[in-house]
Order: C-alpha cells, then structure tokens, then sequence
C-alpha cells in the first residue's frame, strides 16, 4: 500500500499534466525509485514485526513466515532483502552524484544506508522480543531518511 499510493498518486497527476516528456520521465523513475524503496523497507519491517510477535502468533495458530519457516530461515530472508534494498540504494547514490546530487547522496549513505548496515549487523545477534522491536523501530527511522532524501535532494 505504501509503494502503491506514491504511484497511484504520479500516476493521476501525470496524466492531468503537460510536462515536458523530459521532467516527466525523471519525475517518474523518482516516484518508482521511492516506490521500490517504501515496498521494500515495509517489507522488511512486517518480517520484523512477525519475529517480534511469534510467541503470540503461535499460541493463536497463525502461520506467519517465522513459524513456517523458522527465525534463522527468515532472518537469511532479511538478509537476502537487504541486500537487494542496499544494492538498489549504492545505484541511486552513484546515479545522485552523476546528477551532481552529491548532499542527497551523502544524506542517503548516512540516513539510510549506514542505518540498513546498522540493521544487518543487528539483526544476526537479535533473538528476543525487545530486540526485534528495536529493529522494527530502527526500520521506521530509515523510512524517514529515505523520505528526507528528496528534500536533500534539492541540495
């Protein structure tokens, strides 16, 4: 739903408009850019939030992804997903600086992709509730800096 609002919203917007096909195309791989990246990091914090509740979710016989597959299958899940989200992120840094966005691509390694690393590294010695909160809030701050980047963007 996160990903899908933001295109949804382009997507209205654009046809209602007369932007040149130039500005419109960039504004378009923006949206997707912002698009993927909201996907992505909701993902990855559902998955945390479903560790973090999996005491819960068993005595009430859910089947979610941790009791299917087990904790250690899902965290090499995360894994997996953060290395596609930080692979996608060291593109849009490198294609900020060929832009001569080089503040945004700064701002995009120190509030988004430091913080994912921070994630990683958190995630293989997290085991209990408390802590798989804290990586579901620490998820929640990395949105808000990937957010910020299209205001360091304009820099």
């Amino acid at each position: 739903m996160s990903a899908g609002t933001i295109v949804m919203a382009w997507l209205i917007e654009h046809t209602g408009s007369n932007l040149p096909d130039q500005a419109g195309n960039s504004i378009s791989r923006i949206v997707i850019a912002i698009s993927i990246f909201a996907f992505l990091l909701s993902l990855l914090r559902e998955i945390v939030k479903d560790m973090e509740d999996v005491e819960g979710d068993w005595l009430l016989g859910c089947r979610s992804l941790p009791i299917t597959i087990g904790i250690d299958s899902t965290r090499k899940m995360l894994y997996a997903l953060s290395a596609v989200t930080a692979g996608l992120l060291i593109y849009t840094q490198v294609e900020l600086i060929h832009s001569s966005r080089v503040i945004a691509a700064a701002w995009l390694m120190m509030a988004v992709e430091l913080p994912l690393l921070y994630f990683v590294i958190a995630l293989g010695k997290s085991n209990t509730r408390k802590q798989f909160h804290k990586l579901s809030t620490l998820l929640k701050w990395i949105m808000l800096g990937g957010i910020l980047t299209l205001i360091a963007g304009h820099f």
